[in-house]
C-alpha cells in the first residue's frame, strides 16, 4: 500500500547531537523527508523533564503543522512520556501511531496491564520493529482491535 506524503510529527529522542548515537526516530525522519513528507520532530532536549516539556509544547504549539503523529514507546519512565503525549494528542483529536521498542515492554505490560492496554488501544495503529518486540505481545488480549504490524529491520549496508 502506497501512502501519499503528508505532514507528520515524530515524537521520540532526537539526541544524536548531544549523545552521538543516532536513534531509530532520526532514521525514520530522514527517510520520510526523502520520500516527500513534511516532518516535524521533538525532542532533542538533553534532560528528561525538559524533553517531556518540549514534546508536550510541540504537540500543542505546532498542532496546525501536522496531520498525524508518531510516538516511540519504551518501558519505564519513558512509557509515561508516551502516555502524556498520547493524552495531549487525543485532546487535539490528532491520530497517532505507536512504535514499540525494547525487550522490556512485555514485562512492563505484565506489571501495568491496564496502562499498557489503554495506550495501545488509543492508537490508530501500533508497529514494532522485528527483533524489538512483537506488536501483539506487550498487552493482554483486548476487546477493541488496534491495527498492528511488525516492521522488518531495514537492510544494513
Amino acid at each position: 500500500m502506497q501512502v501519499s506524503p503528508g505532514r507528520v510529527l515524530l515524537i521520540g529522542n532526537f539526541l544524536s547531537g548531544s549523545i552521538g548515537t543516532r536513534g531509530v526516530c532520526e532514521e525514520l525522519a530522514g527517510r520520510l523527508t526523502a520520500s516527500g513528507w513534511s516532518v516535524l520532530t521533538t525532542s532533542s532536549k538533553p534532560g528528561r523533564a525538559a524533553r517531556l516539556a518540549d514534546m508536550l509544547a510541540t504537540v500543542w504549539t505546532r498542532r496546525r503543522d501536522y496531520d498525524v503523529a508518531h510516538i516511540d514507546v519504551y518501558s519505564g519512565a519513558a512509557f509515561f512520556w508516551a502516555e502524556s503525549v498520547a493524552f495531549a494528542l487525543r485532546r487535539l483529536s490528532k491520530p497517532y501511531v505507536l512504535t514499540l521498542h525494547g525487550g522490556a515492554l512485555p514485562d512492563f505490560a505484565r506489571q501495568w496491564p491496564a496502562r499498557t492496554r489503554h495506550l495501545l488501544q488509543s492508537a490508530a495503529a501500533v508497529t514494532a520493529p522485528s527483533g524489538s518486540t512483537s506488536a501483539s505481545s506487550p498487552t493482554p488480549s483486548t476487546s477493541r482491535a488496534t491495527p498492528s504490524v511488525s516492521v522488518p529491520d531495514p537492510p544494513r549496508g
